[in-house]
């Protein structure tokens, strides 16, 4: 029988509010508009949780915590309570546990922390005062992840991060994890992780899975962040600096993504994985999902380079060349998930873990400049999850106190002048992307006619006093080839496409020289040799 909680709460709006929360993890809901019903509430249904507005507008919720907690039924004197408080009043904390209340928030809520509070409190052995073993639990192994739940970015409803999930149907939005992070504050420490060696997963407490045995790794992420002495002295720039994600596994970022994604989904039972992609993503998911041994089938476009259909069907992957780009392989990727049982689509933005991957680029940027940060960012942007994840990367660390600034990067979108939905988007002032007809460009990665997550990857640009910018497949080419010339870097035409948006804005006066300047190199050159070769000649 599921667990059940009561909340003793007269504001209608935050009613319906925790109830949502409360059901997306999988209680059972019982509510009180006053103290008096739910004093009857509690005695006749013994809820296994009480949340306890201590502002009620007949008995105070002080008074409702002592009667509980005198009462002659066993249960009730022992029944975890949550007080909810008011921000203003120091003081209700106080009052509230002498009530006999074990813990409290304090309003406005935050959803991520009452789920924390809520799973700590049902997992509490009253009688002894001792926490059960969350792996008991929920699966997971103690302090591993700090994981709280997930939110729809556009509408805020909460979902059960332990159940398959995709995106927000309501609002056809993307669904975004959230930590623990005040809980996470007092209990670690950015030196901890910084001794730590291995890969991405040294951030563990701030990515989804819950336990280790069911992280799916190739040693991917702690890519380096290089100087670029003399690019930038000759393009006159006193701190330009790249981060290179050609030395990641399958040879580009995707495989940060993929990691997290096929762990989590792991965890949660998923045996079948399918994606559309236009190149390195679709190779990724082959090598991850060989690795954990599912299922994979992948659909690409018929002019994806060769490196992806060949790494993809060496690691066993099914693979389906489609006619057409990325958003046609989409179609058919989405056909075959919904009308065959069993496959899970790990479509950009359309579960909500690969994010969390993409997003430790972050959190090792911050680490590369001592816990200060760039000025400027500079992310080739298809789908957008680099760009959103290392935003959001950034609002955790600060959230932790682990920023030794308070200034945030300017985050630059850069695109192909053949496929710019996201520049055009600004340059229009509006709040979404449209289609891109006829897209069309050389560095495939950018070949992504409309993000899913197009709303949060301006919210990013806007919220940071960014910008976008669109390059030519030309300038995309003389910056791969000065990149490899001057500073030994062979890069992906996406990753040499944020060298020739540093130009464009160099030329618009939108950067300063003395500006710690930072370029992402999302992938390895060698993965696109057929492409470089056709260009050279």
């Amino acid at each position: 029988m599921r667990q059940t909680v009561l909340y003793i709460e007269d504001n209608f709006d935050n009613m319906v509010l925790v109830r949502r929360a409360i059901e997306a993890i999988g209680y059972g809901w019982l509510g009180a508009a006053n103290g008096l019903e739910g004093l009857r509430i509690a005695h006749e249904l013994k809820p296994d949780l009480i949340l306890l507005d201590i502002n009620l507008p007949d008995v105070d919720g002080y008074e409702i915590a002592r009667r509980l907690r005198k009462s002659e039924e066993p249960h009730l004197r022992r029944v975890p309570i949550l007080a909810i408080t008011a921000n203003v009043l120091r003081g209700d904390a106080q009052k509230a546990l002498q009530a006999g209340c074990d813990a409290y928030l304090s309003k406005p809520l935050n959803i991520h922390e009452l789920w924390a509070r809520i799973g700590e409190l049902l997992a509490r052995d009253r009688w002894g005062g001792k926490l059960q073993n969350p792996a008991a639990v929920d699966g997971g192994d103690d302090g591993y992840s700090y994981l709280a739940g997930l939110q729809c970015s556009r509408c805020g409803d909460a979902y059960s991060p332990d159940e398959v999930q995709t995106y927000c149907a309501r609002c056809n939005a993307p669904l975004v994890a959230a930590y623990s992070l005040n809980e996470l504050q007092h209990k670690l420490d950015r030196d901890t992780i910084s001794r730590r060696r291995g890969s991405m997963w040294r951030w563990h407490e701030l990515l989804p899975v819950r336990s280790p045995r069911h992280v799916v790794s190739l040693g991917e992420g702690d890519t380096p962040t290089l100087p670029l002495a003399r690019l930038g002295s000759a393009l006159g720039f006193d701190r330009l600096y790249l981060k290179d994600e050609s030395l990641s596994p399958t040879g580009s970022f995707k495989a940060r993504g993929l990691s997290a994604a096929v762990s989590k989904a792991k965890e949660l039972g998923v045996h079948k994985a399918i994606i559309p992609t236009a190149g390195n993503a679709g190779g990724a998911l082959a090598a991850y999902a060989s690795r954990a041994g599912m299922q994979a089938c992948i659909f690409m476009p018929q002019d994806t380079p060769a490196a992806n259909l060949i790494e993809s069907r060496i690691t066993g992957a099914q693979v389906v060349l489609v006619e057409g780009l990325i958003s046609d392989a989409a179609k058919q990727a989405g056909e075959k998930s919904r009308s065959e049982t069993g496959w899970f689509d790990f479509s950009t933005f359309k579960e909500p873990y690969r994010l969390e991957g993409k997003k430790v680029m972050g959190y090792e940027i911050a680490e590369a400049f001592d816990w200060q940060l760039p000025d400027v960012i500079l992310y080739p942007t298809g789908g957008g999850t680099g760009l959103v994840g290392i935003w959001k990367a950034i609002e955790e660390l600060a959230a932790l106190d682990w920023l030794e600034t308070s200034a945030r990067p300017r985050m630059i979108a850069v695109q192909a002048a053949g496929c710019a939905p996201v520049v055009q988007a600004v340059e229009n002032g509006e709040p979404f992307c449209e289609f891109w007809e006829g897209a069309k460009t050389e560095a495939s990665g950018l070949r992504v006619p409309k993000s899913f997550a197009d709303r949060l990857i301006l919210d990013t640009i806007a919220q940071s006093g960014g910008t976008a910018v669109a390059v030519s497949d030309e300038a995309i080419f003389q910056a791969q080839n000065r990149l490899a010339k001057e500073e030994g870097v062979f890069a992906a035409p996406e990753g040499a496409a944020t060298l020739a948006g540093l130009l464009e804005l160099q030329k618009r006066s939108l950067v300063q020289k003395d500006e710690r300047i930072l370029l992402l190199n999302t992938g390895s050159g060698l993965k696109y040799i057929e492409t470089i070769r056709d260009a050279l000649a």
